[in-house]
């Protein structure tokens, strides 16, 4: 974001990047808008780079990968045959063999397998990052997006998983959400807490630590916070959890002391 590009061949045709291209033709006088608005689809948000060509055309990189351009912008293609993306996070699909989930950096959260690396349907969209299939129940999948956005798709619908979690706390970029290996309806996720869900996709969060971070004495505040949990496979009271600020917690009861 915020980088500027000059035409080469004519300086008063300047452009800047933000969630979409902003450019100007008379150097900075005036601006324009000159990709789609980014919830069209036509042209993905999030500016990188563009290159101006010895033919006249443009090359735009978004985080949704490599768009051609003419030289003033009158229309986008999209060069759709680059099998690449950023990958957070995985899931193997207990009920199909080789199929996998995915969250993707500014991709949402896509499903396919190595074998056809251009069929990928999203599944959800966002920032991906950890997709969580119900391995007890294939209708049930979960899907998380930046800022602790978190997604169940059950009874063919998707809806926000939140209820119960203080909307005011902190909560990292990429939030920590696993299932237990114990119990497929029990699920954790954390803020600067701890919350447990017990009861699937229909359940209420509550949390089972107290604030594990203090108050943001020395970082930014959103980044204040806890970025990972982990359960004991062997025994489901034990629970660990790594914070921002460099301490790992432990609960041997399941958060009843930390």
């Amino acid at each position: 974001f915020g980088q500027i590009r000059i035409n080469p061949t004519n300086e008063d045709n300047v452009s800047v990047f933000g969630v979409e291209l902003h450019t100007s033709t008379n150097g900075g006088d005036s601006w324009f808008q000159s990709t789609p608005d980014w919830f069209l689809f036509e042209v993905h948000a999030d500016m990188h780079d563009l290159v101006y060509t010895p033919d006249g055309d443009t090359w735009l990189a978004t985080d949704g990968g490599l768009y051609q351009g003419t030289e003033n912008f009158d229309s986008w293609d999209f060069s759709s045959f680059i099998p690449i993306s950023q990958f957070y996070r995985i899931a193997i699909n207990p009920f199909e063999t080789g199929i996998y989930a995915g969250g993707m950096q500014d991709n949402g959260t896509s499903e396919g397998n190595y074998e056809n690396s251009f069929s990928w349907p999203r599944l959800f969209g966002g920032d991906g990052f950890q997709p969580i299939y119900n391995p007890d129940d294939q209708t049930i999948f979960y899907s998380t997006t930046q800022n602790g956005g978190l997604w169940v798709f059950s009874s063919n619908n998707w809806n926000s998983f939140v209820d119960g979690i203080e909307p005011n706390d902190r909560v990292a970029w990429d939030a920590p959400f696993i299932m237990s290996s114990h119990n497929s309806d029990v699920l954790y996720t954390a803020t600067t807490k701890i919350y447990k869900a017990e009861d699937g996709p229909i359940s209420f969060w509550v949390p089972i630590s107290p604030d594990l971070n203090g108050p943001p004495d020395f970082l930014p505040a959103n980044r204040h916070v806890i970025t990972t949990i982990a359960e004991s496979p062997i025994n489901a009271d034990v629970l660990y959890a790594g914070t921002s600020d460099g301490k790992v917690w432990v609960t041997q009861n399941n958060g009843m002391n930390w």
